[in-house]
């Protein structure tokens, strides 16, 4: 019988951020960062995993923050991974649990961070935010040639909960942050006209729930990836909540989304080159109904010299409503720059500097006396120390 094995990362971030004149969304604002303008937050991780044998592990991810008005801790993922070891080019793997769908190329560290920039992409954001599978994931990996690493992975999954994911899409839009949904948050909503008494959606609470369970539905996805370890990774997903738009419970309106997300990523030239491409739409209500199409892509450049990594990230972003309802123009457009630079000093200790800016424009943001189109920028300084 093979020896237990207990592993564990612990990560902590300390960051200082300035620049942005709008109140955060984590507070309730229209700002695309979770950030408020001169303050400080603390984040922090922790990833334990447990071998209960050569081929079976379990798996724990928790994520603490003193941004918004959560709660200090919670978890994000907590899942068995099989993983079997292979007999031949064919292997067979499993996840069951609550985990992260294969769709970033960008968050590849322990605790889903990046190693690229602080704040993820607008698609990766939203990840973060709305997506998590309950349940369960199989993959059948092949390797084609004896000789070489190189990787086909078929995989999907089946799931419950997810049912209000899209509403933050619909309603408030897209955003550049580093803030992940742990299983017990809430997101805050911008208070819309049709949330008024009497008014279309009165009965959606304040804080949409994302992991809710709300029609009982399964929902599911599949997925695809190529890898070849130093040269190119190839992936896609197609994944479908299957949640009833007629359904309510508990204030959490249950969101029919769907959504195709592609990623690359490779050498080019001197530099790692990553670029995702996410394509969906989300439909809620029966008598009166939400409806809004999104897409957003980005591209990636990063470079390593010595202990010093330089990264530059472009983000286009896009919400269209179709909706049947008045005063109710979510429509948004965007795109957002990020500049960011890490210098690993010790084996424990990064010091992160980083410049965003993101220009938007939202037609909706005049029902709350503001300008329909904005730039805003943040800097950002911290210090990340991991063990």
């Amino acid at each position: 019988m093979p020896a237990l094995a207990l592993e564990w990362q612990l990560g902590v971030e300390v960051d200082r951020f300035t620049g942005s004149e709008q109140d955060a969304w984590t507070s309730g604002g229209t700002s695309k960062f979770a950030n408020n303008n001169d303050s400080t937050s603390l984040q922090g991780y922790f990833d334990v995993s447990y071998a209960l044998t050569d081929t079976l592990k379990w798996e724990v991810v928790g994520e603490a923050t003193s941004v918004g008005e959560q709660d200090l801790l919670g978890l994000t993922e907590a899942y068995l991974h099989w993983r079997p070891v292979p007999r031949s080019r064919i292997r067979l793997t499993s996840k069951v649990g609550a985990f992260y769908p294969p769709i970033s190329l960008e968050n590849t560290q322990p605790g889903w961070r990046s190693p690229f920039t602080r704040n993820f992409s607008a698609i990766n954001s939203w990840v973060a935010e709305e997506l998590r599978t309950f349940g369960a994931q199989v993959a059948v990996e092949l390797r084609p040639w004896a000789d070489r690493i190189d990787r086909l992975e078929l995989g999907g999954a089946v799931f419950k909960g997810n049912d209000p994911t899209g509403a933050i899409l619909a309603w408030r839009g897209w955003s550049m942050h580093a803030q992940q949904s742990r299983f017990q948050d809430g997101l805050p909503l911008q208070t819309l006209p049709q949330f008024a008494e009497g008014r279309f959606f009165a009965a959606q609470a304040s804080e949409s729930k994302p992991f809710n369970e709300v029609d009982g539905r399964w929902g599911g996805y599949g997925f695809v990836q190529w890898r070849s370890p130093g040269r190119l990774s190839l992936q896609g997903l197609f994944y479908d909540n299957r949640a009833d738009p007629a359904a309510l419970q508990d204030g959490q309106y249950a969101w029919a989304t769907q959504f195709i997300a592609v990623g690359m990523k490779t050498q080019a030239g001197p530099f790692d080159l990553i670029a995702q491409w996410m394509d969906g739409e989300t439909v809620m209500g029966s008598r009166w109904r939400s409806a809004a199409t999104f897409m957003s892509y980005f591209f990636l450049l990063s470079k390593d010299i010595e202990r010093h990594r330089f990264a530059l990230r472009y983000d286009w972003f896009d919400v269209k409503d179709f909706d049947d309802t008045p005063q109710d123009n979510n429509d948004e457009s965007g795109r957002g720059v990020t500049l960011s630079y890490r210098w690993q000093f010790s084996d424990q200790w990064q010091l992160l500097a980083e410049w965003m800016q993101n220009k938007t424009r939202r037609p909706g943001w005049m029902y709350a006396g503001l300008a329909t189109s904005r730039s805003e920028h943040t800097w950002s300084i911290g210090l990340s120390w991991q063990l």
